[in-house]
């Protein structure tokens, strides 16, 4: 996504690096909050991938995905951390990483979240 480009009425700006949150909420985690497994994910049912044009990467096989009562289980990869999602075919994640940064931000001390 080229820098400032608009999409859903957010701005985005990129910014080149890796970082971290400064501080634990749960709104932030991806793991399954009742499990120990930090392979088994807890996500918005938007991700997914039945008729998407895409899936997060390493993960089209639909034997990982579990529909759940408040989104869906994923058993993510163990290939790392880094998954691509086409925002093209899941246009909600705009909203959703909007939603975590701005909790980020705002709520975890820190001018910038996204970088060190």
């Amino acid at each position: 996504m080229p820098d400032g480009k608009k999409h859903a009425n957010i701005q985005v700006k990129i910014s080149l690096g890796a970082g971290l949150f400064p501080a634990f909420r749960p709104q932030l985690q991806l793991t399954e909050p009742s499990c120990r497994r930090t392979s088994l994910w807890l996500l918005p049912g938007w991700f997914h991938p039945k008729d998407r044009g895409s899936e997060l990467t390493y993960h089209g096989d639909e034997s990982r995905w579990r529909q759940m009562n408040d989104g869906v289980m994923l058993k993510a990869a163990s290939r790392g951390q880094e998954f691509v999602l086409n925002c093209d075919d899941h246009s909600e994640a705009i909203t959703w990483l909007a939603e975590l940064l701005t909790l980020a931000i705002h709520h975890g001390g820190a001018e910038d979240a996204c970088t060190w």
